[in-house]
């Protein structure tokens, strides 16, 4: 057994207050009638009450009902499950060896806890074996599984490692993050022309990611070539405006972007199965031209949120007619440079280079005050309810003994 609050443990000096209730209160004595004085006499033996306990149950209830209270106020719980005493400190891989880290690991082993990496199944650390976590939310989950007593984790908080529905910390748990710095990286270069080189950088730190385009001179720095992307606009009559919309968005693009558009614009009457292109844009109510086999945009409207979405590899659906508030509203512009130039590799450059943190201050289920939650130090919930119930049962009766014995 153990107690979270001891010192309310003095509290038992008040059993001391039913015990003297109980020897000053006198019993009514006994009425016994006769008919006449005549025969009583009066004798030399002194009469003597003396003080004495009486209602030896109700004396027991009110000494319980006063323990009961006690061992509620001092905590009192059993804490027999070897579980909970298991410590764990969890590391991302990498920081174990971290100079900000190791005093405080250190310490934290010699106060018995078990060092394990923070990946799948949580490995040791001795065994040197782990892959970097890729969600946290999902093995904060798996620790709550574990039911251990106290867990550290110390992490990089990396924004792009946190997906999914955020989840509190339990309560067993504390979060220390890494500390992060400013990082500038470049993330493409290209050739636009002889004397000029399209860069694009970025810069992060743990409040955001930020992007910048710059001009600089070949000689400067490593390029490789820009693109140049061949693309039919084929509308009917009907779609005329919708053919205007797409080809000023491809013409922002071009302006924009280290890339060159070769645009051919035509009717669909006009459109030849020999023509070739990298990119067909078909803006009918008829279907796309089957004896095409490039990628294509056409027209399937929908009610979905995005503008454009993929049906097959090569297929994407155009799923609003177009006109100017459509084309802002759902950023036709940008949707179509996801598209025509997708850049896993520049996207893989820019996840990596995230310096991004989640806040360690949204994590931690600890007060301002830097207080120790009660599932911490051994507070039991159940053993709560428990010294409750004692408390309740026992006040009911001893109410109920007092009525009948009118006490």
């Amino acid at each position: 057994m153990e107690l979270t609050n001891p010192i309310a443990l003095w509290g038992l000096s008040a059993l001391a207050i039913p015990v003297a209730i109980h020897l000053l209160s006198l019993k009514e004595g006994q009425v016994i009638r006769i008919g006449s004085l005549r025969h009583l006499t009066e004798t030399n033996s002194r009469q003597f009450r003396g003080i004495r306990l009486n209602e030896y149950l109700l004396l027991l209830l009110r000494m319980l009902l006063i323990l009961w209270l006690v061992f509620f106020i001092s905590g009192l719980h059993s804490n027999t499950s070897t579980l909970q005493k298991t410590k764990w400190v969890v590391l991302e891989k990498g920081l174990e060896n971290d100079k900000d880290f190791m005093p405080l690991i250190d310490s934290l082993q010699r106060d018995h806890y078990e060092a394990h990496y923070l990946a799948k199944n949580f490995p040791l650390v001795s065994t040197g074996a782990a892959y970097p976590p890729n969600n946290y939310w999902m093995l904060i989950e798996e620790l709550k599984e574990r039911s251990l007593y106290d867990v550290v984790i110390i992490a990089s908080n990396r924004m792009n490692s946190f997906r999914g529905q955020r989840i509190p910390l339990p309560d067993n748990m504390r979060w220390i993050a890494k500390p992060t710095t400013s990082h500038e990286f470049i993330v493409s270069a290209r050739q636009t022309s002889k004397d000029s080189v399209w860069v694009r950088t970025g810069k992060s730190d743990a409040e955001g990611t930020f992007f910048e385009t710059l001009y600089k001179s070949p000689n400067q720095i490593q390029a490789i070539h820009s693109d140049t992307l061949s693309v039919i606009i084929a509308n009917t009559s009907k779609f005329e405006r919708d053919g205007q919309i797409m080809r000023a968005a491809l013409r922002t693009l071009d302006v924009s972007l280290p890339h060159h558009f070769h645009i051919k614009t035509i009717r669909t009457e006009q459109f030849n199965e020999k023509d070739t292109a990298d990119w067909l844009i078909w803006l009918s109510d008829e279907s796309y031209p089957a004896a095409w086999n490039g990628n294509a945009i056409y027209l399937h409207r929908m009610s979905v949120k995005t503008i454009l979405t993929q049906s097959t590899d090569k297929l994407w659906m155009l799923t609003h007619e177009l006109n100017e508030e459509v084309a802002v509203k759902e950023n036709l512009t940008m949707a179509l440079a996801a598209i025509l130039f997708p850049s896993p590799q520049e996207n893989k450059k820019a996840a990596e280079e995230d310096k991004r943190m989640f806040p360690e201050e949204w994590l931690n289920s600890y007060d301002d005050a830097g207080s120790v939650p009660e599932k911490i130090i051994g507070h039991n919930t159940h053993w709560d309810q428990l010294w409750f119930v004692f408390i309740l049962v026992t006040l009911v009766t001893e109410r109920i003994v007092a009525f009948k014995r009118n006490q």
